[in-house]
């Protein structure tokens, strides 16, 4: 059975991403940044990637990235705690460790790519998933 996707990502998801994870690299350095792109990343991943499979995939290729988890067989639903783990991290940016924080860059840096390929999908043509 094919699925076709007509939903193009959000336009900004892969440059929101990478700036996410310079805002982070500096917390990690000690130099003072806004946290803006980490506040608005960690929304969107609340708002739309718990239901949507296509963002479902995205996440799981940054988390396995980063953390060097498979998540790919799961479902939107099990991915749901690695997401609010995310989300948790980017929202408490101040009370995480050096080697979290670097994790959590290794994540944002990969969900850029992850979302820079999908999008370069779409300018294709249409996307299909097969299930």
């Amino acid at each position: 059975m094919k699925i076709k996707i007509n939903h193009k990502p959000e336009p900004d998801l892969s440059l929101l991403s990478i700036e996410a994870a310079e805002e982070i690299e500096r917390i990690r350095k000690n130099i003072s940044t806004n946290l803006k792109s980490t506040k608005e990343l960690s929304k969107l991943i609340k708002k739309d990637f718990t239901w949507r499979l296509d963002y479902g995939v995205r996440f799981s290729e940054a988390y396995y990235g980063a953390y060097s988890v498979n998540l790919s067989e799961l479902t939107t639903k099990e991915l749901k705690p690695y997401i609010e783990t995310i989300v948790k991290k980017l929202d408490s940016i101040s009370n995480l460790e050096s080697e979290e924080l670097g994790e959590l860059v290794g994540f944002c840096a990969n969900l850029c790519t992850s979302f820079s390929l999908y999008e370069q999908e779409f300018s294709r043509g249409p996307c299909f998933l097969v299930a």
